[in-house]
């Protein structure tokens, strides 16, 4: 079981890392032609929420993979309430002084705290651990995807064929860095089936 988890966790931060860095490479450019020119407050946001790409997910996953299976559903209800809780109190405090970005900040705690609460049971009571080598060429690798992606299509207009460009360009680059720094998924599945 923990061995699948370590794979399932590992692929999905495979792709929910460039997926989080891909947002924040076409945000600009997708919310005037898909939401429209009134929703433009919405490029202010979507930064902070990006980030919920990679942590929910993955907090989803540890608790049907692990906590559910093995029957830890108190520390899963636990995990579940006390987030509601920050979210509420967060909200309580940070809506009226800051607004929309108040919720914003109540929600990204507030799944934070879920999914390192659920980490933190996975770490305590198993062997899991999370392949902090892959981990970081994901990271780096998406980076340099979201920087170069941005600075070649700067100056390109908001539209559809903008952020398929976009898109293009970054697969390639991620894909490429993946596969040069050898933590490549999609090189692994090919070469385990030959």
């Amino acid at each position: 079981m923990l061995t699948t988890l370590e794979k399932t966790t590992d692929g999905q931060l495979f792709f929910s890392i460039p997926i989080m860095f891909g947002m924040l490479t076409i945000y600009d450019k997708f919310v005037p032609w898909f939401l429209g020119n009134q929703f433009l407050f919405v490029n202010r946001l979507i930064p902070f929420f990006s980030v919920l790409i990679v942590v929910v997910p993955l907090g989803m996953a540890i608790s049907r993979q692990y906590l559910i299976p093995v029957g830890k559903v108190k520390q899963y209800n636990i995990s579940v309430i006390l987030g509601a809780v920050i979210s509420i109190l967060t909200n309580v405090i940070l809506l009226p002084q800051i607004g929309i970005y108040g919720s914003v900040c109540a929600n990204i705690l507030a799944e934070s705290f879920v999914l390192f609460s659920r980490i933190s049971s996975l770490y305590r009571y198993t062997r899991f651990r999370f392949n902090y080598q892959h981990i970081i060429k994901y990271v780096f690798s998406a980076f340099v995807m979201c920087f170069v992606t941005r600075m070649l299509t700067a100056n390109y207009s908001p539209t559809l064929i903008t952020n398929i460009i976009q898109a293009t360009i970054g697969s390639i680059i991620y894909l490429g860095l993946t596969l040069a720094l050898k933590c490549n998924l999609f090189f692994y599945l090919w070469k385990s089936k030959k």
